[in-house]
């Protein structure tokens, strides 16, 4: 689904009267589009559509309890409803910025504004598996890690009249990864280029973890990369959980079961003790931690050579078989063949750390304090 730009000519900084003029201006009803993930997108827009839109109202009031159970609390029990709707508080939507498991990310501003904000639009009807309390966990921390890493959440809206959620946070400038390798690929060429990048991602994420949190779904389409500084943001924390909650059997297999395949390993989807090395622990810390690894050296991999190490983590799949019986890395070698001189040395120089990071048992694999100690690490410049 491509980006579409919104706009009306003679706007007005007065929310409630560009919502009449807009209204004016759009058909009452038009042909439905839905996103790549089954959700009604909010484009193209109709007089219908911009009433539904604008029918969401805040649910955290500016001063949200920074506790997440009285956070909670809150929003259950209805005791705040701001006076302002979705387009009144943020304006319209004027991209389509893309689909995730549990919501449909867009770009929305003022009328006349250059302040923009991702909305991100989460319909229960059509993931069931979406929960209240997984939006509100998504708000608080995000507004917890809130840094030049992770872009911080601003508000949570509901619909009175249809299972729908809304999260708006702040706008990251740029493109998703996923993006600005097919667009910046001859940066991407360089592999000190790709190292930086992937140098940035470990600093994200490293924040994350020293706060308490670890990402759960490291991918392509959730990193935003800024051309103009080069600087990485994370976004998407909606699988995201705290290292130090009670490893409960229950709390270890969905923690480890979720997650996008391929970048995370094929224990991950046995049942509890065999789908982590740490089934003992006390808390996921270890266990989350090891997770978050394996798809950085997978996503590592990818940014230096815009292919995966295996489309499939799981033994059919076999560049991922080879690997867990021979520990060899097949796309590594073929990928090798094609670099000569500096490079060829810079990218053997990663290679034994790699192997570690992608290593199919989380208790010996890689971790990040090793990993921000490697001599490899700390020679990108």
């Amino acid at each position: 689904m491509h980006s579409v730009s919104l706009s009306i000519e003679n706007a007005t900084s007065n929310p409630k009267e560009h919502f009449d003029a807009l209204c004016n201006t759009l058909p009452l009803q038009t042909h439905a589009k839905f996103t790549p993930m089954g959700r009604r997108s909010f484009f193209p827009l109709d007089k219908q559509l911009l009433r539904h839109v604008s029918s969401f109202y805040s649910v955290v009031s500016e001063n949200a309890p920074s506790d997440y159970s009285d956070l909670s609390h809150e929003v259950e029990s209805g005791s705040y409803k701001s006076e302002y709707n979705l387009i009144e508080k943020y304006g319209f939507p004027q991209q389509y910025l893309g689909d995730g498991t549990y919501g449909t990310t867009y770009q929305f501003a003022m009328p006349n504004s250059k302040s923009y904000y991702a909305v991100k639009h989460m319909d229960k009807t059509v993931t069931p598996s979406l929960k209240t309390d997984m939006v509100l966990w998504e708000y608080h921390i995000t507004r917890k890690l809130s840094s030049k890493f992770v872009a911080k959440s601003i508000d949570v809206l509901m619909n009175a009249q249809k299972p729908e959620m809304i999260i708006v946070q702040d706008y990251a400038k740029g493109v998703d990864l996923y993006i600005a390798l097919f667009k910046e690929r001859p940066s991407f060429f360089d592999v000190k280029y790709s190292e930086r990048v992937t140098k940035k991602v470990i600093e994200a994420l490293s924040h994350c973890h020293e706060n308490g949190i670890f990402h759960n779904d490291i991918k392509p389409e959730n990193i935003m990369l800024d051309y103009e500084t080069n600087n990485v943001k994370l976004v998407d924390f909606g699988l995201a959980a705290n290292l130090e909650a009670r490893a409960t059997p229950r709390r270890i297999e969905i923690v480890m079961s979720s997650g996008t395949d391929g970048l995370k390993d094929h224990k991950t989807s046995l049942k509890y003790p065999h789908c982590t090395s740490f089934h003992n622990d006390r808390t996921l810390h270890r266990m989350g931690m090891a997770k978050d690894m394996f798809a950085l050296g997978n996503l590592a991999f990818y940014l230096l050579t815009s292919d995966w190490l295996w489309d499939y983590s799981n033994l059919n799949d076999d560049f991922y078989s080879d690997f867990v019986r021979s520990g060899h890395l097949r796309a590594m070698t073929a990928y090798l063949r094609k670099l000569k001189g500096e490079e060829l040395q810079r990218v053997k120089f990663f290679v034994p750390i790699l192997e570690r990071m992608v290593d199919t048992n989380d208790g010996t694999r890689l971790t990040f304090p090793e990993l921000i100690r490697s001599t490899w690490y700390n020679s990108i410049a």
